[in-house]
């Protein structure tokens, strides 16, 4: 029995303490905060600082942050974002509340099945190997751009989908139609860097001019 109580405190502790995964920040300029789930309360990040599943970051209205997932794959966070991060048994799944988030996966997490998702209130996206960005604001309406590989763009309101291609982009108007897949001029300007050795991280590009284009389209 001596054994018993202490077997059972080491329990105790292995199931209450929150688990962290192994998702770490690895670049941040300007204010980038810590959140658990639904809460205003924050907590300053800095380079190195783990996010645990479940927990969110956001960014001030000029701050930039770069997660290295677990799995390998990175996500950009541009100002003013918060993004939840988490992480199933079986797929990486991230919930982009406000803002722009870019995706980088690594061609080895490829799978039959899409492993990796980006989504929101009104849309899901799942993809297999990729660079892809996301925006979500203006009530429901997303921006959705593929660099590398191919993404699946599902409309939870519509239950319609389609899938983008590398240089491709899409408009989903109130998180419902989507516009055909094709180039469009807003995507021409994102920034894709994740690596600061490679210059400013920070994304200027300008998409107002998505609903410029959204004026001459139709959509499902």
């Amino acid at each position: 029995m001596r054994y018993v109580i202490p077997f059972l405190a080491i329990l105790t502790i292995l199931i209450v303490q929150p688990s962290f995964a192994d998702h770490s920040l690895v670049f941040v300029q300007n204010d980038v905060w810590l959140h658990k789930k639904g809460s205003q309360n924050k907590t300053k990040l800095k380079v190195g600082d783990k996010v645990a599943s479940g927990q969110e970051v956001s960014t001030s209205h000029n701050g930039v942050a770069v997660l290295k997932l677990e799995d390998g794959a990175r996500l950009k966070l541009n100002g003013r974002s918060r993004i939840r991060v988490s992480s199933k048994k079986s797929i990486s799944s991230h919930f982009l509340l406000r803002g722009s988030v870019f995706a980088s996966i690594e061609k080895k997490m490829k799978l039959k099945k899409p492993k990796f998702q980006i989504r929101t209130r009104s849309a899901t996206m799942g993809v297999r190997g990729t660079q892809f960005f996301v925006s979500y604001g203006r009530g429901s309406d997303v921006w959705m751009c593929v660099n590398e590989g191919e993404v699946k763009l599902s409309s939870l309101k519509s239950k319609k989908s389609v899938l983008v291609q590398k240089g491709q982009g899409v408009l989903m108007p109130k998180g419902s139609g989507i516009t055909p897949p094709k180039p469009y001029e807003w995507t021409k300007d994102l920034n894709w860097k994740m690596d600061p050795s490679q210059g400013d991280l920070e994304n200027t590009a300008n998409l107002e001019s998505a609903y410029e284009d959204l004026l001459d389209q139709d959509y499902d």
